[in-house]
């Protein structure tokens, strides 16, 4: 314990000289989905990471919030999976695309056609219309689930006036688990625009308000916050964006060519 002590006055020593030399960094956004674990497997070191940034949450006052366009499970599964992991985080840490997906829906007042992971339906309970009633599609990862016949029929739903497509993100690939690179939203959602004229509404990540949903929450400035993530587009530019810090690791979907960015992140 008491060599356990020594290490947290040196980590607290370091963060402290780093505030100087680089800025007062006063709030985390962290992703998940490549940053603490690829597909259910924690990424290696990410654990002892997190724990490291819960002593300086407690000794600087540091606010973490994780943030995530994870559109697979529930909220409650989610965070299950996380804990499951060793991760520790609860429901109220976590600010996802989901969530800010369905407040949009709410706010104004659409009928959306889901095209959403079966896990996913139970979050969306009393938003789940039919075709023939519906006046928006929400749009999310579907994995094999997504087939012609649901997209055909999204299609014809935005054919309606006044309809309205929803995308939780941008995404164009994500790291499977298998270690390969796999089509993640974006793809789906720019065939929709494409075909239907329509401009979809990002509820996640890179949407400029979900970071500043994000910001809110935890109630903190965008110049006094970092992002870290594993996307260098929706993640770190997105976050540069509205003046957050972006941090890229070299983990999930990140490549070499990543570091090349004309953003720099």
């Amino acid at each position: 314990p008491q060599m356990a002590s020594r290490e947290d006055g040196r980590e607290q020593q370091r963060f402290s000289e780093q505030q100087e030399d680089q800025g007062v960094v006063r709030g985390v956004l962290c992703d998940l989905s490549g940053v603490l674990h690829v597909k259910g497997v924690p990424c290696p070191g990410a654990v002892a990471a997190l724990r490291r940034l819960r002593r300086l949450q407690q000794s600087h006052g540091l606010a973490l919030l994780f943030v995530s366009n994870t559109d697979t499970d529930s909220h409650a599964g989610l965070i299950g999976l996380l804990n499951a992991m060793e991760f520790d985080i609860e429901p109220e840490e976590l600010f996802s695309a989901p969530r800010a997906a369905k407040a949009l829906l709410q706010e104004r007042q659409l009928k959306p056609y889901l095209l959403v992971h079966h896990k996913l339906r139970p979050d969306f309970e009393g938003l789940d219309y039919e075709a023939d009633e519906a006046d928006a599609v929400l749009l999310a990862d579907m994995e094999e689930e997504l087939d012609y016949t649901k997209l055909n029929t999204a299609f014809q739903v935005l054919q309606r006036d006044g309809s309205t497509l929803v995308a939780m993100n941008r995404c164009r690939y994500y790291r499977d688990r298998h270690g390969k690179l796999s089509l993640d939203v974006g793809p789906f959602a720019h065939m929709l625009e494409w075909v239907s004229g329509k401009e979809a509404l990002i509820a996640g990540k890179p949407s400029s308000v979900f970071y500043s949903g994000a910001l809110k929450k935890i109630d903190r400035v965008a110049s006094e916050t970092v992002m870290i993530g594993d996307d260098v587009n929706t993640d770190v530019i997105a976050a540069q964006a509205v003046g957050i810090r972006g941090i890229l690791v070299r983990t999930g979907k990140y490549r070499p060519i990543d570091e090349d960015h004309p953003g720099k992140p």
